[in-house]
């Protein structure tokens, strides 16, 4: 995946940075005119106020509900892991603080245009593109279907948005942002707003991922996995496909070397890799040839029963004999195509049998 080391890279660069920033108590008194103590988002504004990821507007104005373009987004999300304008006198300056944040947002895989060659500096934000960066910088790889549950509105979120709405839905990334159970995803997100995302964010314990990896030497057959990468405890589902006339082998199914016995796994807190061997498939057994077993119609003074009408070659074929009253079996008379039995048990041979007995008069 594009950018997937630098992005490990710079999240670790963000936890270190973000997680070790002040979470004491707000301000004593309110730093705007505009925020009162009493605002909903008081103790978010001036967390980030206090931490240098926003600024007033001037004259004491905060400007609450004000909206944000994509270049002020772009400024403000690269101040949340202090990346500043540099002054140094041997290198290049960039034209003001917006350039640097968007040259390292996209560089790392968090923010990119709206096309190949345009930012769109002056664009408005909306919630579901917040949404988007939040799960880029801070939870990459992580995907949940959960968190739409709690919008009657969540058919109206992009396509490309709803992974990332649900996920930070998930961790409470919009607690006291969204409410009345509408996301509102294309409503532009306001300064307060994001003040209070920022906030949540820097409360949330972010699950250290792990990445799910499919043996390349598996032949016969493919597995893959719903998702990429997971945390602990995670349940991973595995899909198993056969190549024609190929069947898995029982028991080879295996996450770094362990056996299981479903699709289903629990993530370890590694790495993992999932393997599995495949064999053809037996060719069925024929079926057999069923032959018959005749009782010869000549027979006088008595009867010949089989057990069986059909066998197979190799079956064992019981006779009963009977003679009629007044009527005795002739010794060694009974036979199966001629040849005389000596019990009245045989083994089927590979062909159509007449069974034939002789009974006399008892003297």
């Amino acid at each position: 995946m594009k950018h997937t080391k630098t992005r490990a890279l710079a999240l670790a660069l963000v936890l270190a940075l973000t997680l070790a920033l002040p979470m004491g108590a707000s301000a004593a008194a309110p730093t705007f005119t505009d925020v009162p103590s009493t605002h909903k988002n008081f103790t978010a504004i001036e967390f980030c106020v206090d931490n240098g990821f926003l600024v007033g507007r001037g004259g004491g104005i905060f400007d609450p509900d004000g909206s944000l373009t994509r270049g002020e987004l772009a400024t403000v999300w690269a101040r949340t892991f202090h990346v500043r304008a540099h002054n140094f006198d041997d290198a290049t300056k960039t034209h003001g603080e917006v350039d640097n944040a968007i040259v390292v947002l996209q560089g790392m895989g968090f923010f990119d245009g709206v096309s190949p060659t345009h930012f769109d500096i002056y664009g408005t934000v909306t919630r579901e593109q917040v949404a988007r960066l939040v799960l880029n910088t801070y939870l990459p790889g992580i995907t949940s279907t959960t968190g739409l549950a709690a919008y009657s509105d969540a058919a109206s979120i992009s396509g490309w948005a709803k992974n990332a709405v649900s996920v930070c839905t998930d961790f409470g990334i919009f607690d006291n942002v969204v409410s009345g159970g509408l996301f509102k995803p294309q409503q532009p997100i306001t300064r307060t707003e994001l003040c209070q995302v920022i906030y949540n964010l820097m409360q949330v314990s972010i699950p250290t991922m792990y990445s799910i990896s499919i043996d390349p030497s598996i032949t016969g057959g493919s597995i893959s996995a719903d998702k990429s990468s997971a945390a602990a405890g995670d349940t991973v589902t595995l899909t198993i496909t056969a190549d024609p006339g190929m069947t898995l082998t029982p028991g080879s199914l295996t996450v770094n070397g362990t056996p299981i016995y479903s699709t289903t796994f629990t993530m370890p807190a590694s790495n993992v890799v999932v393997s599995a061997m495949f064999q053809a498939i037996a060719s069925p057994s024929p079926s057999p040839t069923i032959y018959t077993v005749t009782i010869d119609p000549s027979i006088t003074g008595g009867t010949v029963t089989a057990d069986k009408s059909t066998a197979a070659a190799g079956d064992t074929v019981t006779l009963t004999v009977t003679p009629d009253p007044g009527m005795e079996f002739v010794d060694n008379t009974l036979t199966v195509n001629g040849t005389v039995l000596s019990t009245v048990t045989f083994t089927m041979p590979a062909a159509n049998v007449v069974v034939s007995a002789m009974f006399q008069p008892v003297v």
